[in-house]
């Protein structure tokens, strides 16, 4: 503003007016005018050293604008993390060539991707591995360098050919835990190389999403600093469950708004209800009846 100035009136509320011998006049039509009008005071949006944005805080579009706005070209952030995927099996063959015998065909790589697509991870990098320890060893290894968070699918029970255990050992995997007591997803396993999360996840495509979503998002939310929209809720169940104790099980369900339910197809190899399905139902070790 020119020295001396305090207000600034709209150029709406001005008018020019020329009288004979005289210069124009600016005549200022505005009976609310007050001194400070329109006028945006030095600090105003943010005094200085003041903490601009608290650390932790989302970079919405508003927040980078405001940044920008006030001069910062630079911030740290949490990145994305870079996620290496890992399916193994001889038994699988990719969808649109035709089923030798004994062979399946191999889902858990599209479901992982798009699941973590959904979380907003593009750097996401897919490898296939033969029933070998030293070609998996191999493909760890790598991924291990490479990425944030491996992701393996299969390999991790009790079979003559599932070597993802003794692969991460031998590649300097430190194991946190392996089994838990739930279904689906009991041989789930969970190990860490210096900051780098590993998880074996089951091979079955049902025990896969559910591992997913119960351990490994959560895993990613403390990497990225960033909650994800997936929220635990308490409802009452549409029809009633009947379990044995001893394992905390995680049903398909559809929840409309008001109640839960469990959807029929419970089986680890089955994804047609998952397909169908809005939610995840936990029914505690344990219980053993839930009524409706």
């Amino acid at each position: 503003m020119p020295p001396g100035a305090d207000t600034v009136v709209m150029q709406e509320k001005v008018k020019v007016a020329s009288s004979s011998g005289s210069e124009d006049e600016l005549i200022i039509e505005d009976e609310n005018i007050r001194p400070g009008n329109n006028v945006r005071p030095r600090g105003s949006e943010i005094k200085g050293g003041s903490i601009a944005l608290a650390k932790g805080s989302y970079l919405s579009p508003a927040a980078i604008g405001f940044l920008a706005g006030i001069g910062i070209t630079k911030v740290n952030v949490y990145p994305k993390p870079s996620i290496s995927i890992i399916v193994t099996g001889k038994e699988l063959q990719q969808p649109g060539k035709p089923l030798q015998y004994g062979q399946v065909y191999e889902s858990n790589s599209f479901a992982l991707k798009a699941a973590l697509e959904q979380l907003n991870i593009t750097s996401i990098k897919i490898s296939w591995a033969d029933d070998e320890l030293e070609i998996l060893k191999t493909i760890l290894a790598e991924a291990l360098e490479q990425s944030d968070v491996v992701l393996l699918t299969g390999g991790i029970s009790a079979g003559d050919y599932d070597f993802v255990l003794q692969a991460a050992t031998e590649c300097g995997v430190q194991k946190l835990f392996h089994k838990v007591k739930q279904r689906p997803g009991k041989p789930l396993y969970f190990g860490i190389k210096g900051r780098k999360p590993v998880f074996g996840l089951p091979g079955n495509p049902s025990s896969v999403l559910t591992c997913f979503y119960e351990y490994v998002i959560p895993a990613l939310e403390k990497l990225s600093n960033k909650k994800s929209a997936v929220k635990s809720i308490n409802v009452s169940l549409a029809k009633s469950f009947q379990k044995a104790a001893g394992l905390t099980h995680f049903l398909k369900g559809f929840y409309d708004g008001n109640t839960a339910l469990p959807l029929d197809a419970q089986e680890s190899y089955r994804l047609s209800s998952f397909a169908k399905a809005n939610c995840l139902v936990q029914i505690d070790e344990e219980v053993t009846v839930c009524r409706f």
